[in-house]
C-alpha cells in the first residue's frame, strides 16, 4: 500500500498573520504607553519634590520658574512642540506674581516634555531669537542677589549666549550671566565691569547648574555644578540702575540669543550663605 503521508503546512495563513500583526501592535502600544507612564511618573515625582522643597521657605525668594509644576504653564501650552507665551512664577512671594512672558509668537520658546534628564524644559532656539522677560521690580530693585540656573546648551560652545541679564543701556546693569565657552557673571555701572569667569567650559548636550551671588559694593562669586569658579571679585559698581526687565535667553531682547533648554531659574534678592 502506498504511504499516506500528510504534507506539512508551511508559512502563515492570512488569519494567522493577522493575529501576529495584532500581537506585535499591542506590544508596541504597550511599550509606548509604558514609557509614557514612566515619564509621567518622573514628572509627578519631580513636581512633588519641588512642592516640598526648602526653596519656597527661604527668605528673600523673589522669582521661581520651573517646568514640572502644573501651574508653571497654561494647560494648552504644556505639550510637546507648543510655543509658550507665559512661564508662571511659583515663588508665591508677592501679592501679584511676576511671570516670564513673550508676546511675539515667533520668539516664544517651545515646551519639550523630555528636555532635561527626562523632565520637561523650555527650548530656546537661537535662530528664532527665542527669549522671555520678567518685568522689573520683582527683586525689589536689589543689587544684592543669589541666582540659580539649570540649563543644557545645544550649540557650539564658542557662540556667546546671554542666559540671564538685567540691562539698562548706558546706565549699567545689576548683573548678567553670559556663556561663551566659559561662564561669566558680571556687573556694570557704565564704566566698570567687574566679574568672575569660570574655569570650566560649557559642554554641548550636558546639563549645567550655574549659581551666582553678588553683594553690592562687596563681592561677586559663581559656582558651576557646585564647584566654585573664578574666585571672588570685588564689586566696585556704584549706581547700576535696576529699573529694567530681566531678560531670559538674550541681551536686551536683541542680541546674543541662547540655544538650548532651561529647566529652572531661582532668584533671591539677598546673598545666601
Amino acid at each position: 500500500m502506498p504511504n499516506s503521508t500528510k504534507k506539512t503546512k508551511s508559512g502563515f495563513s492570512i488569519f494567522e498573520l493577522s493575529i501576529v500583526i495584532l500581537i506585535v501592535g499591542l506590544l508596541v502600544v504597550g511599550a509606548t504607553k509604558g514609557g509614557e507612564m514612566v515619564r509621567k511618573s518622573k514628572v509627578i515625582a519631580a513636581a512633588s519634590t519641588t512642592k516640598s522643597s526648602i526653596v519656597g521657605k527661604i527668605d528673600g525668594l523673589v522669582l521661581w520658574l520651573e517646568t514640572t509644576m502644573p501651574d508653571s504653564f497654561n494647560n494648552y501650552e504644556a505639550a510637546d512642540g507648543i510655543q509658550v507665551s507665559t512661564w508662571y512664577d511659583i515663588s508665591n512671594s508677592k501679592t501679584t506674581a511676576v511671570n516670564a512672558v513673550q508676546a511675539t509668537t515667533s520668539r516664544q520658546p517651545t515646551y519639550t516634555s523630555n528636555g532635561i534628564n527626562g523632565l520637561p524644559a523650555l527650548k530656546f532656539v537661537r535662530a528664532n531669537s527665542s527669549n522671555m522677560s520678567v518685568a522689573y521690580g520683582f527683586d525689589n530693585n536689589a543689587d544684592t542677589f543669589t541666582l540659580f540656573l539649570v540649563w543644557q546648551p545645544t550649540l557650539d560652545p564658542s557662540l556667546e549666549m546671554n542666559l540671564l541679564e538685567k540691562w539698562t543701556g548706558s546706565s549699567g546693569y545689576p548683573y548678567k550671566l553670559i556663556s561663551k565657552s566659559k561662564y561669566t557673571l558680571a556687573a556694570y555701572d557704565g564704566s566698570l565691569n567687574p566679574g568672575v569667569i569660570s574655569s570650566t567650559s560649557r559642554q554641548y548636550g550636558i546639563t549645567h547648574l550655574v549659581t551666582g551671588r553678588k553683594i553690592k559694593k562687596d563681592s561677586i562669586q559663581m559656582w558651576v555644578n557646585g564647584v566654585s569658579e573664578g574666585g571672588t571679585v570685588t564689586d566696585t559698581t556704584n549706581n547700576s540702575s535696576n529699573t529694567s526687565p530681566l531678560f531670559i535667553g538674550s541681551r536686551n531682547n536683541d542680541a546674543n540669543f541662547m540655544d538650548g533648554y532651561i529647566g529652572e531659574i531661582i532668584i533671591f534678592d539677598r546673598a545666601l550663605s
